[in-house]
Parts: structure tokens; sequence; C-alpha cells
């Protein structure tokens, strides 16, 4: 995943040249932005971590759900979903409120590394998901020995391996730049690849792909065959119903995430390999995405509430305890 932040990571910049020939008199006036932007994210922020911490204590309430492999893979999504709201969206939302980076160099890096790790911690689940769809489906007497929590867990191992290794260039490449505005020095979180410039855009190629051409291909490929199969089923199956049942949700889930994120990728894949104009427009376009993928973040748990009777049924019993 390439860096929520615009051109290289850094929201501050691009605002900066939009309004450069107007503003060079003194330091860039902050427009509505500086307070729409904070607000929307403080819902996100308040809806998504609600929205995801109880999709996981309905999950591990009893630890019965953690013995099917589909919960272990939700599981993992809405602690993905969960770290990139708590590591994204409030240091984001200060990028519009504050004229400069306060947080330090390891934050500059953290935050950017939490970020990508987390979008493709989600993808990669989702993917998961999906193939275990399959594997229930289409072959549910071969997949027998695959589909036990040891393997699930196996999998969600191998899955945050990758996301945090593929994640790594952001510790290197991310760093703390000093500029002078109206005579005032500074701090701007950027990236900086120095010599290595030429092997950026392959590298944000290669996470666009990995993080979202791949597993979209994967799970489009996976439902095909799982609706085929469903569809061929005895449709008064009661069994048949439920796997029909929870294989929406998820398909529901994979859509949701397929549009939000578009966006964002388009817009990313323009700057690298583009002609990309700083403009005002292009700034709205910029902002709007972004608002997108971030929402993506806090759906999934509406999505449970709205599809899921088990779901509902778990928060009543949550909320009887309590």
């Amino acid at each position: 995943m390439e860096s929520i932040a615009v051109t290289d990571g850094n929201l501050d910049s691009f605002y900066t040249n939009v309004t450069n020939g107007s503003e060079s008199q003194g330091m860039v006036e902050q427009g509505p932005e500086s307070w729409i932007i904070p607000v929307i994210f403080t819902v996100i922020f308040c809806v998504g971590v609600f929205g995801n911490a109880l999709v996981i204590v309905v999950l591990l309430r009893t630890g019965r759900e953690l013995e099917n492999t589909t919960n272990i893979f939700i599981l993992n999504l809405s602690i993905a979903d969960l770290l990139f709201i708590v590591f994204c969206v409030p240091f984001q939302a200060t990028v519009f409120s504050l004229p400069e980076w306060v947080f330090g160099l390891f934050m500059c890096k953290f935050v950017h590394f939490f970020q990508c790790a987390t979008m493709l911690a989600s993808a990669f689940n989702l993917m998961a998901m999906s193939m275990d769809r399959y594997m229930a489906i289409v072959h549910p007497v071969d997949s027998i020995d695959y589909r036990k929590p040891q393997m699930a867990w196996a999998v969600e191992l191998a899955i945050w391996v990758l996301a945090m290794g593929t994640s790594t260039p952001y510790l290197v490449y991310f760093n703390i730049h000093q500029d002078v505005v109206s005579g005032i020095p500074v701090d701007f979180c950027v990236e900086h690849w120095d010599d290595l410039e030429s092997q950026r855009p392959a590298y944000f190629a290669g996470l666009f792909v990995l993080g979202y051409v791949l597993p979209l291909v994967i799970i489009a490929a996976c439902y095909y065959l799982v609706v085929r199969e469903l569809n061929s089923m005895p449709k008064k199956s009661q069994a048949n119903r439920s796997k029909k049942r929870v294989t929406k949700i998820l398909m529901v889930v994979v859509i949701v995430f397929g549009i939000c994120w578009l966006p964002h990728h388009v817009v990313n894949m323009w700057v690298t390999f583009g002609e990309f104009p700083y403009n005002m427009a292009t700034y709205v376009v910029k902002l709007l995405s972004m608002c997108m993928a971030y929402v993506n973040s806090c759906v999934n748990p509406i999505i449970y509430a709205f599809l899921s009777s088990e779901f509902r049924q778990g928060v009543g019993e949550l909320a009887c305890r309590t």
C-alpha cells in the first residue's frame, strides 16, 4: 500500500505546492479542510474503534467462536482495521490542523510503516477468507485436514510477517525534512529515497499489485467458484442456506473494500507514473479518496450488524452480561 498521505507521504507540501502562488508572502492559510477533515476523521475514529473492538470482544467472549477458521480470519481483519484506525487517523488529522509534523522521527517512520502493514494485512485476510470459503464449499471433505484453527493461525502468522516485511522500506525512507516557510523552520514527515529514487516506482507498483490487484483477482475467482457450487446445491437445505448467508456477508465486505480503496490506489498510481496536476481540484480528489480508504476500516462491523444474525446475537448476549 502506498502512503495514505499525498505526494510522498506529505499532505502539507502538497497543499503548499497547490497554494504557493497566492500565499508566497506568508504561511499557507488553512482552508475549510483544516476543520472538516478532522471532524470526519473523529467520526471515523469513534465508529471504527467502537465497532472493531466490539467485533473482537464478541469473537473472544467464550473462545468457542475461534474454533471456526472463518472467525479467526474475521478476528484478524478487525484487529488490522482497529490498528489502522489507531495508528493512522489521529496522526493524519493533525496534518490538516497543525502547520508541521510534531511527533518526531520515530513516529514519522512508525506511523507510515503501520499504515502500510495493516492495509496489507487487511487485504491478505480478505484473500484468506475467500480461499477458506472456497475450500469449505467446493472441497468440503478434502479440506477437513486443512481447515483447522491451528492451520488458520499459521496462515495468520504468515500474513502478518509478510505484511510487516513488505512495509519495512517505510522505516528506512521516511524521515523528517526541515523547510523554511516565511522565515520559520517547519518539520515535515516525507520520503527520502536518495540514490534509490529510481526504484521507488517499482516498489509502489509492487505494493499496488500485492495489496490490491492480486488479492481481488484471487478473491473474485474463489467467490465465482463458490457461488457456482452453491447454486448447484439443494436450495432448501439448511446447511446450504447457512453457507450462502456467510458467503454473502464476506462478499459484501470484499466489495466494500475494493470500492473504498480503488480511488486511493488510482490517485497514487497517477502520482507515481503519470503527470499529476497539483491544483485545488486534485487536492480535493485526493482528500476524498483518502476519506474513502479510512471509512473502509469502520464499515465492516456495520455490515456484520446488518447481515449477521449471529453477530447481533453475540452483541445481545454481551449486553446482557454487562
